[in-house]
């Protein structure tokens, strides 16, 4: 896919550099949404085949072993009617039971960032993996929390960032208690993640000492004894998985890629053509993932519920130590964006009206919903502000019906 900067530019200038803007203005909206189509050069996505190895993903995806009190599996957080999210603000991970709005009274552990859908994770346009970009690749090398000396173990950075969540105690190791642990806490303790990736190695095959998964993943993996296996096993069978599962849902826009241009209405046409032209989404959501895998801030409220310290969320500055990264987060994809609200590293946005309101006006979301009912958001109003990404300036949207057009489309996606 060809990238293009739509900074400054809008689609019909786009296509004017190509020679079209004379003819431009008298095509259909067809003709137009065809050649936005091949500028960007954005064709179908092409399924995973399934193998051995994603069936096994799939089986350790559904295992409560992995967790530290059996009590929460991957699927928990990637519900297939959310979108491959959960549907909430915030994820509910060890201590909670259900799915979905059932687990808010469970008792779970609040894990203080939005889970994300699994769709489209697979895919060789993926640069970097959850909000802040802990988890990336750069040419041969991939970089995680882990360092990059288990790297070789991995056949992916997503099989590195597919078992992260097994190493952070409120997604899967569980809750310190004077009174109640679990051999998974008593093994990881207060160790650096390279540390506690060989903690987890020991605890975990010891559990699958006895299962037919423990086979399962010796027979896989060619491995001498079930003592072999390694968090790298199940983080690569775990990305088998979701590439495969994950890889190409079914979509209004990918049948429209593919020829029906039934698939899509006049309206959703209409905001593709403004998603890609003059509103410049696609900026930053570029096809096919629809995000560019750069780090923006939009000077979202922080809340009271942050990973960092005095319950802020510091975004890629965390990862990078570089304070101009303060309160950026990754571009994020767009695949099955109309099924996974609430939107926002903190899950703060309900609708895609109130995230899309918020990029070209985000006083209107400040005064509207309240957000500065936390003290600590009102006072922190002018640093958030300040970080506010350059590009967002460029947006062009007239009125509330091309906002209306394309929020249409992104239901497309």
């Amino acid at each position: 896919m060809k990238r293009i900067n739509l900074l400054i530019v809008s689609s019909l200038s786009v296509l004017g550099a190509l020679g079209a803007e004379s003819s431009f203005a008298q095509m259909s909206v067809d003709e137009k949404l065809r050649r936005v189509i091949e500028v960007y050069e954005i064709s179908t996505c092409s399924p995973t085949e399934k193998s051995n190895l994603s069936e096994l993903g799939r089986r350790l995806f559904e295992e409560e072993a992995l967790s530290g009190d059996f009590d929460i599996s991957c699927q928990n957080c990637h519900l297939e009617e959310k979108g491959r999210a959960d549907g909430l603000k915030l994820a509910i991970g060890v201590g909670g039971t259900g799915e979905g709005r059932s687990r808010l009274d469970s008792g779970g552990v609040v894990v203080p960032r939005n889970a994300f859908t699994l769709f489209g994770r697979g895919r060789s346009e993926f640069e970097n993996f959850f909000w802040d970009g802990k988890v990336s690749r750069s040419s041969d090398k991939v970089f995680s929390p882990f360092g990059d000396q288990l790297a070789s173990e991995f056949v992916s950075h997503l099989a590195v960032a597919a078992i992260l969540p097994l190493t952070e105690r409120d997604e899967f190791i569980g809750v310190v208690d004077k009174a109640v642990t679990n051999d998974l806490i008593r093994a990881v303790e207060e160790k650096y993640y390279s540390d506690r990736y060989e903690a987890l190695s020991k605890v975990l095959s010891q559990r699958l000492h006895g299962t037919d998964l423990g086979d399962a993943l010796k027979l896989e993996f060619e491995l001498s004894s079930i003592d072999s296996i390694e968090p790298a096993h199940i983080g690569n069978a775990l990305a088998e998985f979701i590439s495969a599962e994950f890889g190409c849902p079914a979509t209004s826009w990918e049948s429209y890629l593919a020829g029906d241009v039934s698939a899509l209405s006049e309206r959703q046409k209409e905001g593709a053509l403004l998603f890609f032209g003059k509103a410049r989404c696609a900026g930053c959501h570029e096809p096919p993932i629809f995000s560019d895998f750069n780090f923006y801030a939009l000077g979202v409220p922080q809340g009271t519920l942050g990973p960092h310290s005095r319950g802020r969320d510091l975004g890629r500055a965390a990862v990078t130590n570089n304070g101009a990264d303060l309160y950026k987060f990754r571009t994020p994809p767009l695949i099955k964006v109309s099924e996974t609200a609430p939107y926002g590293h903190n899950g703060i946005f309900d609708t895609l009206d109130e995230v899309m309101i918020f990029h070209i006006n985000p006083l209107e979301h400040y005064v509207k919903f309240e957000v500065t009912r936390f003290e600590k958001d009102f006072y922190e109003i002018g640093a958030l502000m300040g970080q506010r990404a350059e590009k967002l300036r460029f947006i062009d949207i007239d009125d509330e019906r091309e906002l209306t057009l394309i929020a249409e489309f992104l239901e497309s996606l």
